[in-house]
């Protein structure tokens, strides 16, 4: 396309179902950061390395995911930002370790997310800085202000909670452990869509120990299994019928998105009532998401997605 505007409703009306192909992520390397408040290298990002991946455990239930709230909570410094630099140096890593076909696109995954949730949430706002270099497209995280609501700080707290629960953190009710957003471990993947070879660095929040994983073998030497990393999500399990089609048509296809352009084949899904208790654990497949949401009458299309990301990176 050569227009100066890509029109989303035109767009879907021209959309035609082709074969459009979509290449398995390939796990190229990863990094850990480290906390901000560790003593000798705070946040430090270590490249090559699994120290801050954390292994999951099935937490105690219930829980109380306020545990803690506000004065164990160490917050991200939102206002660093993620430059795009640090994918390339991750990427730069992995070059030395094993040869790599040139990207088209370098980028964090949270730009993917952006574009491809388009067709989920038209009226969600989003910018993407972009920097053309030796054919490749550079995709810079741009910050934009968020919609505040009530107790958000607190939400946030439940979701880095849960994590801390499912890898070890415990539940103290008398000293509750620090809850840390502050460290990370991220994979670095390259991703094929359509005829876009990308490559992406997207955060991980745990993987099932390498005793229960399968295929060893698909993973480079040092890194984790690419099917063994887990997404943790908390959410509040619906009751109402509007609170089920929210659920399966904006929630499950935002999971679903983010899972899939990273390879990660499994959801960890938490749920709490409105206390903040949590109550349930269960786990997903990423695979089976959308035909799950369209048994649930949700109406989003998981290849017409992909279509409109490869779109987007056209024009």
């Amino acid at each position: 396309m050569t227009s100066a505007c890509l029109l989303v409703a035109q767009w879907k009306q021209a959309d035609q179902i082709n074969d459009h192909k979509v290449f398995r992520p390939q796990l190229l390397s990863c990094w850990s950061k480290s906390s901000s408040s560790h003593p000798e290298t705070p946040g430090v990002f270590s490249l090559g390395r699994t120290q801050g991946l954390s292994y999951f455990s099935q937490p105690q239930l219930p829980s109380d995911l306020n545990a803690g709230y506000p004065n164990s909570f160490a917050r991200k410094d939102d206002q660093r930002g993620s430059p795009v630099e640090q994918v390339i140096a991750g990427m730069q890593f992995a070059a030395q370790q094993a040869p790599l076909i040139k990207p088209g696109i370098v980028s964090y995954r949270n730009n993917l997310n952006k574009i491809l949730g388009t067709l989920v949430s038209p009226r969600d706002a989003w910018v993407v800085d972009a920097c053309m270099y030796d054919g490749t497209l550079y995709l810079h995280i741009h910050k934009t202000p968020e919609t505040s609501f009530p107790d958000a700080d607190r939400f946030q707290y439940f979701g880095y909670k849960f994590e801390s629960l499912c890898t070890g953190g415990g539940n103290t009710e008398q000293q509750p452990p620090v809850v840390d957003s502050t460290s990370e471990f991220a994979i670095i993947v390259q991703v094929g869509l359509g005829v876009h070879r990308i490559v992406l660095a997207a955060e991980v929040d745990s993987a099932d120990p390498p005793q229960s994983t399968q295929g060893l073998a698909e993973a480079p030497e040092g890194l984790p299994v690419l099917t063994s990393c887990l997404e943790l999500k908390t959410y509040k399990p619906p009751h109402t019928q509007g609170q089920i089609a929210t659920l399966y048509n904006l929630k499950w296809p935002k999971w679903w998105i983010q899972s899939f352009l990273a390879g990660v084949e499994t959801i960890v899904l938490g749920g709490r009532d409105d206390a903040g208790m949590l109550t349930e654990v269960t786990r997903i497949s990423v695979h089976t998401m959308p035909a799950v949401a369209a048994a649930h009458g949700a109406r989003w299309d998981a290849w017409q997605i992909l279509r409109f990301g490869e779109s987007v990176l056209d024009w």
